[in-house]
């Protein structure tokens, strides 16, 4: 900022009464200051300084003097070496704004050494006078930059020292010539003027010493040297222009020119690193021994002809070796050379041994082996028993091979058991909701089908459908009921064909559940290729003159089914055939629906019609597009014109009972197990899994069975802590579910632990930037990356404009996915006092001048502080203003808080206000920030907070994802080379909690499914996106919500004086929790 033309120094005179003292000059900190009472220091702790002023405890006594003095410490606090840090204008302007005040300061010190004068030019008491010479003396000692002035000064007190020797010399004489006087008198007066001798003497030395000091100052430099006569052997004089500033010392008696002094800060900052290599590379010479290099640093071999030289070298080409000394028995070497396609290298020096060097894989290495390699035409899958992943590249090629089972491109996983057992899988692209997977023990298998878990749960749309859906199941299987029952064979076959539609499908709506898997019609298409159907039901269809269609790619992109059909006819017979989809399908009673159909190589389909609605037949038209284009591209499904004489034919829906097929009665009831794709560990680092975030019931209704090869599974989950001899790789880990009566596993579901190397990154400082809402806002979790990286061989520097020091990050308390996507919230801080009970964030709403407030964060210590509230109804709010809050629901809180200010706080700090839009590069360069390595994005808990049902959480995602994508392409628009990861939040704390909370305005249970459903979706939306630098981390399954939530110490019941420990937050962590949720964060930066 600029600062003002003040004076940091102010006198009042107490009145007995007020205990506020403003001001009237910058200051940043209680610690600068200097407070007096009548020339004394109150004790520490009786005044504080806040909002501008000194505050007394107790009012001072009425007449005291007070005064207040500004005292900025003589230290810089930045170090402009650590240029990502540092040297931005915000760091530097900070302290060009302390250099001005202690400018300021310097020239209040001149002022009072005036009145000191002042004080020995009045006062005839030559030894009082001696005394404030004295004073006079350490104050120019304490201020050695303003030394001109004190210079001028002091020869003024020098001159006045001569004018009162004389007066007292003169006394002397008159004493001596008078005859009347007495001995007495003639011996006081000898003593006055040895005193004033001695004095005047005292003033020469303090003047000589003065005039020679290391602090002169000269606007140029060759006004310095024209001045060198004046300059003292070795002393230091500072040159203020911009060319040759800082500081100069006259070299040898006879110099006639100066010399840059070694004690100028530039001159220091250039000697130190040209000396340490860790502020600037080192050429190495010719035949260095790599072993010898032990100080830390990067070192550059010049060219490929000095590097043979080289000995203990890795390479035989140029490079750069970079040392890093872990401590006194561990030294850390790696080698980087320069030529093409060359892998890096390191060694370790522990306890005086050095490693044999090893190599890093590039990426364009690692890719080779992650990507799977591709099978020629006519590979027989039973030759391919190799361990590896294999790539059908095309449809095309897939019809070629032999023993597949699926004629679709797809990934060929082989996995060896022994030498006698092998496991094949094969998962299809695209469109087929299925792997298949066989196993060769002396002979191959038949392969089998693996339906994925949305395909196995999709024969209900919903639980509520269940009875019905079995009800019209029946009746469709025995053929008592059934939709299209009233269609005659000729309503079926219709009066016309139309073979122009790519897409073609069929609508209507019926009075009672649907249940099918088959469907009678005549359609037919003679392609080759698949046939893909899609679904849409209810609020996702649309109504009109020609029936029920589908409109906008979104709605066309989220059908309520999906999947390939198993046959549909080839040609026309004249009359209506089966088409027999692959899954069960249920449509609740009197709930519009359409079905389409669409052959992957857009094949045009035949579908009849009749001319004219008669019969059975309803008022409306087939659906139909003549795009030819994928789904993702289509913009509307809709209908031929029924008044134009089409008029949808008549078709049935029935359920296909397969020959031979067994009869297995399920369970009433199968449990969802929601994992993350991934997790990250680290050596050292504890890596949980608790039960509580991965089911939308309570885990302690079923048996668990968890499988990997390194950890425990414990009673709530599965821990595991990596040591230095855990090999760096991929760990699968496998869950399974059991019925706790019969011991028959319901559901099972796996994941990957990726172990990063302790190693990865080093000598790197990795930029973090963390987007969030209260989680993130509490400040633990980015502190806890800072506490990780002061041991790890991986720094970090966080970015963002809010938290303190190093702790920066961009969380606000009660926000959402709309308002980082958006403008953000109209929120305002307001100061409160006296009370009580906190109210709950995101729950309690309080009134004040017509204005309705949502509590969005509070921060309340010993009854005062702050809360944040985001405005939902009425005008803004009256900044500055004070005043009382009124509760305004039964949320939990004080009926009314008392505040004295409101502050507007910012809006979202990625919105360009000047153009509406997100724009991620304005805020960096706005913030003076550097563009982030990694990007972690923790939103969903206010989200989903009040939603009352599983469906309304996934519905609220269709529109919120939609949000966060556009977030996330903002943020790779501006920094295309940042990693971007999704965190899923953990779940809350117990019933007693949420009481606590939120009284009974939530429940921990319903809460608990919301954020399972909510997790459940982004895994899947997220989960496929590596290759675009876009993860998704499911960090918050790592908390323990029985332990690490905050508790409070309540009585059993009025009646029982026993206590306990409740939980007391639904939805916050202690720090134990929030730090388990870095713990997931860290290890992911190391591994990727």
């Amino acid at each position: 900022m600029a600062v003002s033309e003040q004076t940091p120094y102010i006198e009042y005179t107490a009145n007995g009464i007020a205990k506020s003292f403003a001001l009237e000059f910058d200051c940043e900190n209680q610690d600068h200051l200097i407070v007096l009472v009548d020339e004394v220091e109150p004790v520490v702790g009786t005044w504080s300084l806040s909002g501008g002023a000194v505050v007394f405890n107790t009012e001072p006594t009425s007449g005291k003097k007070i005064i207040i003095l500004r005292n900025t410490p003589f230290r810089r606090d930045g170090d402009f070496q650590s240029y990502d840090n540092s040297f931005r204008p915000g760091p530097v302007n900070k302290g060009l704004d302390k250099t001005w005040w202690k400018i300021q300061e310097l020239g209040v010190a001149d002022w009072l050494l005036g009145r000191k004068i002042q004080k020995f030019r009045d006062d005839v008491n030559l030894t009082a006078l001696e005394n404030t010479l004295e004073e006079a003396k350490q104050i120019r000692d304490n201020t050695a930059d303003s030394v001109i002035e004190v210079q001028s000064n002091v020869a003024q007190s020098q001159s006045l020292l001569t004018n009162t020797t004389a007066q007292a010399e003169a006394a002397a004489t008159s004493a001596t010539n008078a005859s009347t006087a007495s001995t007495l008198a003639e011996t006081a007066a000898t003593d006055a003027t040895t005193q004033v001798g001695t004095l005047k003497n005292y003033v020469d030395a303090a003047v000589g010493a003065i005039s020679t000091d290391a602090s002169k100052q000269y606007a140029t430099l060759a006004l310095a040297e024209a001045d060198i006569s004046n300059i003292a052997l070795n002393k230091n004089v500072f040159i203020s222009e911009a060319v040759n500033g800082g500081y100069w010392y006259k070299a040898t008696a006879d110099a006639t020119t100066l010399t840059k002094s070694p004690f100028d800060a530039v001159e220091q900052a250039k000697n130190y690193t040209d000396f340490y290599a860790t502020v600037k590379s080192k050429e190495l010479a010719n035949a260095t021994d790599f072993n010898t290099i032990n100080v830390e640093g990067s070192y550059i071999v010049p060219s490929n002809s000095a590097a043979t030289t080289m000995l203990n070298k890795p390479s035989p080409y140029a490079g750069v070796l970079e040392v890093v000394a872990v401590n006194s028995n561990y030294l850390f070497q790696r080698y980087s050379p320069s030529a093409t396609n060359e892998k890096s290298y390191f060694r370790i020096l522990a306890n005086g041994v050095w490693s044999n060097w090893d190599s890093y894989l590039s990426n364009s290495m690692i890719q080779s082996i992650k990507d799977p390699t591709p099978i020629s035409d006519a590979t027989d899958f039973n030759t391919v028993v190799a361990a590896g992943n294999y790539k059908v590249i095309s449809n095309l090629s897939a019809t070629t091979m032999l023993n597949s089972p699926s004629t679709r491109a797809g990934v060929l996983e082989v996995l060896p058991v022994n030498a006698t057992l092998v496991i094949q899988r094969y998962t299809p692209y695209g469109i087929e909701k299925k792997s298949y997977i066989r196993a060769y023990n002396s002979s191959w298998n038949a392969w089998d089908e693996l339906l994925f878990k949305s395909e196995a749960l999709s024969l209900f749309a919903t639980p509520a459908y269940v009875g019905s859906s079995v009800s019209s199941s029946l009746d469709a299987i025995t053929q008592s009921d059934f939709y299209g029952k009233k269609y005659t064979e000729s309503e079926q076959s219709g009066s016309s064909l139309y073979q122009n539609g790519v897409i073609v499908g069929l609508n209507s709506i019926h009075s009672k559940t649907i249940a099918f898997n088959s469907i009678s019609a005549r359609i037919f298409n003679p392609t080759n290729s698949a046939i893909e159907y899609r679904i849409w039901t209810g609020s996702k269809t649309a109504s009109g003159a020609n029936g029920y269609g589908v409109a906008g790619q979104a709605t066309i992109g989220n059908p309520d089914f999906s999947g390939v059909v198993q046959s549909l006819p080839k040609s026309d017979t004249g009359a209506a055939q089966n088409i027999i989809l692959d899954k069960n399908i249920s449509i609740p009673a009197n709930t519009p629906f359409v079905i389409a159909f669409k052959a992957v190589d857009n094949t045009k389909f035949g579908i009849a019609y009749a001319t004219s609605q008669t019969g059975n037949l309803e008022a409306r038209s087939f659906n139909l597009s003549q795009l030819a284009a994928d789904w993702s591209s289509q913009t509307a499904i809709g209908n031929a014109t029924f008044a134009s004489g089409y008029v949808q034919a008549g078709f049935k829906l029935l359920v296909e009972i397969p020959q031979n097929s067994g009869g297995v009665q399920p369970d009433a009831y199968i449990p969802e197990l929601v994992l993350p794709p991934k997790l990250y560990a680290l050596s050292g680092i504890e890596t949980h899994v608790y039960l509580e975030h991965l089911l939308f019931e309570d885990y302690k209704i079923y048996e668990h069975d968890i499988t990997c090869l390194r950890g425990q599974q414990r009673n709530r989950g599965f821990v595991w802590t990596p040591t230095l001899s855990d090999n760096v790789g991929t760990y699968p880990i496998s869950w399974a579910v059991f019925d706790k009566q019969k011991g028959n596993q319901l559901a099972s579901t796996s994941s990957l632990i990726q172990l990063a190397s302790i190693s990865a990154k080093s000598g790197l400082t990795v930029k973090a930037l963390v987007i969030g809402d209260s989680l993130v806002n509490a400040g633990f979790i980015t502190q806890r990356l800072l506490d990780i990286a002061v041991n790890d061989v991986m720094k970090v520097s966080l970015i963002g404009t809010r938290g303190t020091g190093l702790n920066k990050h961009e969380g606000r308390g009660g926000w959402k996915i709309a308002d980082y996507a958006g403008a953000g919230q109209s929120n305002y801080k307001f100061t409160v006092s006296g009370v009580t009970t906190s109210p709950a964030i995101n729950s309690t709403t309080y009134t004040y001048s017509g204005r309705t407030f949502l509590m969005q964060e509070v921060s309340i210590s010993g009854g005062s502080g702050y809360v944040v509230a985001s405005l939902t109804s009425g005008s803004a709010a009256t900044l500055g203003a004070s005043g009382i809050l009124t509760k305004a629901n039964s949320g939990v809180g004080d009926a009314t808080i008392a505040f004295s200010d409101i502050e507007a706080l910012p809006t979202n700090p990625f919105w360009n206000t000047s153009t509406s839009q997100l724009d991620f590069a304005n805020y960096l360069s706005y913030n003076s920030l550097a563009t982030p390595d990694y990007v972690f994005i923790q939103l969903g808990v206010n989200d989903v907070f009040g939603l009352t049902s599983d469906k309304a959480v996934e519905d609220f995602t269709v529109t919120a994802f939609t949000q966060l994508d556009s977030i996330i392409t903002a943020i790779k628009t501006a920094m295309p080379l940042a990693k971007i990861a999704v965190v899923a939040p953990p779940v809350g704390a117990n019933q007693d909690a949420f009481g606590t909370s939120y009284g009974c305005g939530q429940t921990a249970w319903r809460y608990r499914r919301n954020l399972v459903t909510y997790n459940k979706q982004l895994y899947a939306h997220y989960a496929s996106k590596e290759a675009q630098n876009i993860y998704v981390l499911g960090s918050g399954v790592g908390v323990d919500t029985e332990n690490n939530f905050p508790t409070a110490v309540k009585t059993i019941n009025s009646h029982n004086s026993k206590t306990e420990d409740a939980q007391s937050n639904g939805v916050h962590p202690d720090k134990p929790g929030y730090d388990q949720l870095s713990d997931g964060l860290f290890p992911f930066m190391k591994a990727t």
